[in-house]
């Protein structure tokens, strides 16, 4: 028999051949004639024409006979090889403290594949962030990324866990993963119930629970999360938080949580319905619901309230997404507060809520000892599923949010995809104005705000300008410095030493404790040779103060853009005596554009306007740029509107969210847009 003691590996074949040898000396083939035989079926098999096909790995004779005359070989089959590692899950995210098993999939030559976990050596990149065991159980400890490693021999698989940072302040999570008590914190102290004033025990029979897989859902980035079905609810149910937090922000000595932040997990069905509200601040509910989802083009469904829905960002029915609601409660002159709204990371939108009512004690926003979830006090509800719900007790800032991005089986804590690009992106770029130095991520005119504002890509910064009992220039907005500040009375009933003394920074976040009231002064200091300063002024008669000022901080009138929303012939002169070389910005649309009006606003060095975006049409626009004159609108605060004022030709942009709007333009181009402005 030939081939002698041949070897071959699972599935691969050998031909063999019989030849017979006479006793005159002579031969011929007598593969086709003899009986072929394996004497280990399991190891090789063997056809009727000599063909062996390897079956598992070992050794079998191969065996010839034909009459009484027998020939043989040995046969190995070589076991199958390994060809990669591969780890699971790939790409995790987990809090600290938490564990995760890794498993380790070997494959092999013959296309089988085996589970290797307890075999390998495993490996963390870095042991700082996580370690893992013999066995693959990793567990997490500080913030950051560490690869996980399997390793056989000369082949290894790997996949990045990735550490999330602890969210400061008081987090609670709910993962509805506790088959005995499904509504449970993960962790944290706030309660969740069913809310059911008329005692009708509709929540366990109307809420379902169960695994993502179980309730025919999609997975969450291939993991099978635990998940909540809400029905939809009457007035008189809901899900209700008992959030346990102390009193924070503006109302804190009123008893009520201004600052907070909800992150949920949420698979919205298709359905009918136009509304669909996600939170109910209103513990009593009876008025509207604060958050809702309702329909917008393409079968999306965007967030907002108000009728204010973004159609910039938005979710696709049927499709796990990651919704962020970031709450800021305020009232006085400076407004009544904003929320901000984020999907997958992605910031879609900030909106205030309505005008505030004489008598009010607190914007709507602002939460008492109870909120509740899915619910609103007209019915405007309808089905989903929740697999994580997280309620922080403070303003989450746009990078957190951004840094948890999507949906993660892991918890509405822990991190899941990156968050999207910009869906869609401007073809040229305005000027950055950072609003009120730059609110949405730190307390509004403050000298921490303009630094995060230059930082964030802005050109130049708004602030708002008062002036001291003894005559300094402050930045402030509201008349007085409750809102903004733990004092009170009136700016110009308090000295300079008495406004320095209170805290401007805690009742945004407990981050910016011990921030001061800046001057006018320390702010041109803190902005020469990064950017211009848009004076909102809310005083007449002061440019002498402001010249003073800019003397004292070594910049000239070239540092700043004055401006004043009642605007007079009086004010604009008294800023082209004492301010020459800035030029002023108009506040108002004049109420007609012809060449007179352009021209007696140009006598008065007016070089621009400074107007609300709601006020500029595309007829105001051409006909202050036809005669040489810009226009900075104010104040947005969404994508939405920042592309349709670019769209209708707008030179500048105040807004709360200069990184957002940064993001929705083309990378500058030098020479930079804030040297075409005079």
């Amino acid at each position: 028999m030939t081939p002698a003691s041949p070897t071959i590996a699972i599935a691969g074949t050998q031909q063999f051949t019989a030849t017979a040898h006479f006793a005159d000396g002579s031969s011929s083939n007598a593969t086709s004639l003899v009986v072929w035989t394996s004497s280990q079926p399991s190891v090789a098999t063997l056809s009727h024409g000599g063909l062996a096909t390897g079956v598992h790995g070992g050794t079998s004779t191969i065996s010839a006979m034909a009459a009484s005359i027998t020939g043989s070989t040995v046969l190995t089959v070589s076991p199958p090889t390994l060809q990669s590692i591969s780890v699971t899950p790939a790409t995790h995210s987990l809090a600290i403290g938490r564990s995760q098993q890794y498993t380790a999939t070997g494959a092999y030559s013959d296309s089988t594949t085996a589970d290797l976990t307890s075999t390998v050596t495993w490996d963390s990149s870095l042991t700082s962030v996580a370690t893992v065991t013999t066995g693959g159980l990793a567990t997490a400890a500080h913030a950051g990324a560490s690869t996980i490693s399997a390793t056989s021999g000369s082949f290894s698989g790997n996949t990045t866990l990735t550490v999330a940072a602890p969210i400061s302040g008081n987090p609670t999570v709910w993962k509805f993963d506790d088959p005995a008590h499904r509504l449970a914190p993960f962790t944290g102290t706030a309660e969740l119930d069913y809310r059911d004033p008329l005692a009708s025990r509709w929540g366990p029979v109307q809420t379902t629970f169960g695994k993502a897989s179980v309730l025919h859902l999609p997975l969450i980035n291939g993991e099978d999360a635990a998940v909540m079905g809400f029905p939809a609810t009457t007035p008189y149910q809901g899900y209700t938080v008992t959030h346990h937090s102390a009193p924070n922000g503006v109302f804190v000595d009123d008893g009520y949580v201004s600052n907070y932040t909800l992150v949920m997990d949420v698979l919205l069905p298709q359905d009918n319905t136009t509304y669909r509200s996600l939170y109910q601040a209103d513990e009593t509910n009876t008025n509207d619901g604060e958050m809702f989802f309702r329909d917008v083009s393409g079968g999306k469904l965007g967030m907002g309230v108000n009728s204010v829905y973004n159609e910039y960002g938005s979710i696709t029915p049927g499709t796990w997404h990651r919704v962020a609601i970031v709450v800021q409660c305020a009232l006085g002159d400076g407004g009544t507060g904003q929320i901000y709204k984020y999907i997958d990371g992605l910031f879609v939108g900030g909106q205030y809520p309505d005008a505030e009512i004489p008598g009010d004690t607190r914007c709507r926003w602002a939460l008492g000892p109870t909120f509740h979830l899915f619910t609103d006090n007209g019915n405007e509800t309808a089905p989903g599923y929740v697999s994580s719900l997280l309620y922080v007790d403070r303003l989450m800032l746009p990078d957190e949010i951004k840094a948890l991005g999507g949906p993660s089986a892991s918890g509405a804590s822990v991190p899941g995809a990156a968050a999207p690009a910009p869906p869609q992106v401007a073809n040229r770029r305005v000027l950055i104005f950072a609003h009120r130095t730059n609110t949405a991520r730190a307390p509004e005119n403050t000298l921490a705000g303009i630094t995060r504002a230059f930082d964030d890509g802005a050109d130049h910064f708004e602030c708002d300008i008062r002036r001291t009992s003894d005559g300094k220039l402050i930045l402030m907005h509201d008349p007085d410095v409750d809102r903004t500040t733990d004092g009170t009375g009136a700016v110009d009933g308090l000295t300079l030493a008495q406004i320095k003394s209170f805290d401007a920074g805690s009742w945004f976040d407990l981050f910016f404790a011990g921030e001061q009231v800046p001057t006018l002064v320390e702010a041109l200091t803190a902005a020469n040779g990064r950017g211009r300063i848009l004076l909102d002024i809310k005083l007449p008669g002061i440019g002498a103060d402001i010249k003073a000022a800019l003397n004292e901080a070594g910049v000239g009138d070239t540092a700043v853009w004055p401006s004043q929303q009642n605007n007079t012939d009086a004010v604009a002169q008294d800023f082209k005596d004492n301010l020459p070389g800035s030029g002023m910005l108009w506040g108002e649309v004049p109420t007609t554009l012809d060449d007179a009006t352009f021209a007696h606003l140009q006598s008065l060095n007016v070089v621009g306007f400074d107007v609300h975006y709601t006020d500029v049409s595309q007829a105001f626009m051409d006909a202050a740029h036809a005669h040489g004159m810009f226009v900075v609108v104010w104040t947005a605060l969404d994508p939405d509107t920042m592309l349709a004022m670019i769209a209708l030709g707008a030179d500048g942009m105040e807004t709360d969210y200069p990184a957002v709007l940064d993001s929705l333009m083309p990378p500058p181009l030098a020479p930079a847009p804030a040297q075409t402005l005079k």
